[in-house]
């Protein structure tokens, strides 16, 4: 439980340092996760992790799934 304490400085953090960019969910970017559902067989919030970091133009994209990850690579 000690690391709970420490994710919301990290957050903030990273957020001012502008290293964590806040995507905010429109209906366009809702409209556009359609195609990744359909072409990279995700569920939609998996789609919208993924194409948020598309169109951030992101270096790094991190999640714990593996299958999430694998459909990244793709």
């Amino acid at each position: 439980m000690g690391n709970l304490k420490v994710i919301p400085q990290l957050f903030l953090t990273l957020y001012f340092s502008r290293r964590l960019v806040l995507v905010p969910v429109t209906s366009q970017l809702v409209q556009a996760s359609w195609r990744i559902i359909l072409e990279r067989h995700v569920s939609a919030d998996d789609s919208i992790h993924l194409l948020s970091t598309l169109v951030t133009l992101s270096e790094i994209f991190v999640a714990a799934d593996d299958y999430l990850i694998e459909r990244a690579r793709e």
